[in-house]
């Protein structure tokens, strides 16, 4: 094999595991194990079928053939302790085949099976064009699997034929099992590219409550290929589909995907039972809150509406507050079920032992979930043009240039920021004061002075804290913020030609009035005093000052917000625009740590210095 076929197919071998990955892999899924019971594992896989004799010539062949082989055959002879390989270059393949050849007599014989078993599976899948990844994948399962159990409980490789000779007399000793059964087994008969399925169905079918079961096939490249497999699957055995589930064998690759995936098999009974349990539970919920919506009076739902108004809430909104309560009551209610209780729940909490990577892409996942947990959809926000609320997140940027943006949130008290029907605050809110944003070192957490919030940008592994220092604050007149809420991208933009469409509260329909009104005075002032100094020098310099004084604005983006002030286009422009907000519960929070850091006791100084 060239150097350059061995460059290109280098990309696919295995990453091999850290001793460290596979003894933590070892661990948890011993853990598992051991909260379920389980005693033995059994493997039926056609790589375990030896196929007769063979010489070190058919295997050392293969391997200039296969580099998946290579890798696989230099990780059996070093896990085994075969004697002198550890001198050897696992990574040359003239080296390690050359060892193979000179010392094949001396091999145990259960070596040379598992090297011939290898060979033949590399060869059978080569045979069959499968990608060298999934080769990979295929013959790492098979090495990692003895690794993984060795020592946890009875490991029990099987081929087909093995199998098939006597798997109910096996499973009929009392013990508790986890059997994991390949998907093709061409190598032991013809045509039998998805056998494994049929052998899961009839084991599923015999009915037995000491053996759980799944695939683990090759045929599953990624963990969404996991899914769609096991949604055919369920979808074929329907009977089954409440306890049927397929993995991949990608996971013995990277060692420490394969508890998490292991996990979710032995438990797809009880999350199936939770699944149903909480869509139920949400029904009923739904149900229940329009029951209590309905039997609401007309008098009553005009006087929600009354309260509303009064206190500067969306209308609509308010009347449905006691259904929501309703709706997540019922559901707090319903999820404490004592069926459930007494047996899927009694195993997902024995099985809950801490947080397994399930998938290379885990962490983008995890960092959408745990955003989505933390911020709220800004795109809606934005677009149903609801009001400014503590826990709003604004970026400020120059008008013009290419200056990074800075963060600021707004925090305080949610009653001051409310906008009364007349499309003011009482008492009148002239400004409000912004705590600054930052970005976090890579690695790094929130400090004392610096409160955590998470992952503000979506494609960043980056977190960002709240700085309750008060020399990061900054003060932005609330008109600015506000003008926020009329533009459908977040954008702070005043234009005498805008007529709201959206539907929302009263009030805010009232203060876009209030605004524009203030904004044509200040459109009217900055016009006539602009014409006063045409042909001055430094004109746009005083310009730009102007407009910044008018409009509460400011000249530089570090300090709040810049304007432009359009009078063709009969518009205030800011370098603001709402980017992102908390949740509530989470906000109010947050200002209480904030305000207790600000509030916190000062001492005087040491008399002298130490």
């Amino acid at each position: 094999m060239t150097d350059d076929v061995l460059a290109e197919l280098s990309a696919t071998l295995p990453t091999d595991s850290a001793p460290d990955d596979l003894a933590t892999a070892k661990e948890r899924i011993g853990m598992v194990l051991g909260a379920l019971g389980i005693e033995a594992v059994i493997s039926v896989d056609d790589a375990h079928f030896i196929g007769g004799t063979g010489s070190a010539q058919e295997v050392t062949e293969a391997m200039a053939g296969v580099p998946a082989l290579l890798t696989a055959a230099a990780d059996l002879l070093g896990t085994t302790g075969v004697r002198g390989f550890t001198q050897i270059d696992e990574e040359d393949p003239n080296a390690v085949a050359d060892f193979v050849n000179q010392q094949w007599g001396g091999f145990p014989t259960e070596v040379q099976e598992q090297l011939l078993a290898l060979t033949r599976t590399a060869a059978q899948d080569d045979t069959d064009a499968v990608e060298q990844g999934q080769i990979a994948d295929d013959l790492q399962a098979h090495l990692v699997l003895q690794q993984l159990f060795d020592g946890s409980v009875d490991y029990l490789p099987m081929s087909l034929n093995e199998w098939t000779a006597g798997w109910r007399d096996r499973l009929a000793d009392g013990r508790r099992y986890l059997v994991l059964i390949d998907r093709t087994f061409t190598r032991e008969r013809e045509g039998a590219d998805d056998l494994g399925e049929a052998l899961l169905a009839e084991l599923l079918d015999d009915g037995r409550d000491n053996v759980w079961a799944g695939l683990l096939t090759r045929h599953a490249a990624d963990e969404q290929a996991e899914r769609t497999l096991t949604d055919q699957l369920r979808g074929r055995y329907t009977a089954h589909a409440h306890k049927i589930a397929a993995i991949g064998k990608f996971r013995a690759r990277a060692v420490s995907l394969l508890p998490a995936g292991l996990r979710a098999l032995l438990l797809v009974q009880e999350l199936d039972a939770y699944r149903k349990l909480t869509l139920d539970a949400l029904q009923e919920a739904a149900d229940t809150a329009r029951k209590k919506f309905t039997d609401l009076s007309d008098y009553a739902i005009v006087e929600a509406f009354a309260a509303a108004q009064h206190e500067g809430t969306f209308e609509l909104d308010q009347a449905v507050r006691l259904a929501q309560k309703v709706h997540s009551r019922t559901i707090v209610e319903r999820l404490r079920d004592h069926a459930f209780a007494s047996q899927p729940l009694a195993a997902l909490q024995g099985t809950s032992i801490g947080a397994f990577q399930n998938a290379e892409r885990d962490q983008a996942e995890i960092r959408a979930l745990l955003r989505e947990d933390v911020f709220e959809p800004i795109d809606r926000v934005n677009q149903l043009g609801l009001p400014i609320e503590v826990g709003d997140i604004f970026e400020f940027k120059p008008l013009k240039g290419s200056a990074q943006p800075r963060y600021y949130i707004l925090l305080g008290q949610s009653c001051d920021l409310s906008v009364r029907g007349e499309g003011k605050r009482a008492p009148e809110l002239r400004s409000v004061t912004l705590s600054a944003l930052t970005r976090l070192a890579a690695g790094t957490g929130g400090t004392p002075t610096k409160h955590e919030l998470g992952f503000l940008e979506p494609d960043s592994d980056r977190s960002w804290a709240v700085d309750l220092r008060a020399g990061t604050d900054i003060v932005v007149a609330i008109a600015i913020l506000d003008a926020t809420v009329f533009n459908s991208n977040g954008e702070s933009l005043l234009s005498l030609s805008y007529n709201e469409t959206r539907p929302m509260a009263h009030s805010w329909l009232r203060r876009l009035e209030v605004l524009q009104g203030r904004a044509s005075k200040t459109i009217d002032k900055f016009k006539e005093i602009s014409d006063d100094v045409t042909g001055v020098t430094r004109r746009n310099e005083i310009l730009k000052a102007l407009a910044a004084q008018l409009s509460d604005g400011v000249t530089d983006h570090k300090t709040g917000a810049t304007v432009e002030i359009d009078t063709a286009n009969m518009h205030i422009r800011y370098g603001v625009r709402r980017s992102a907000r908390i949740r509530t519960e989470i906000a109010l929070r947050v200002s209480d740590v904030a305000t207790h850091y600000r509030g916190r006791p000062a001492f005087d100084a040491s008399f002298v210095r130490p």
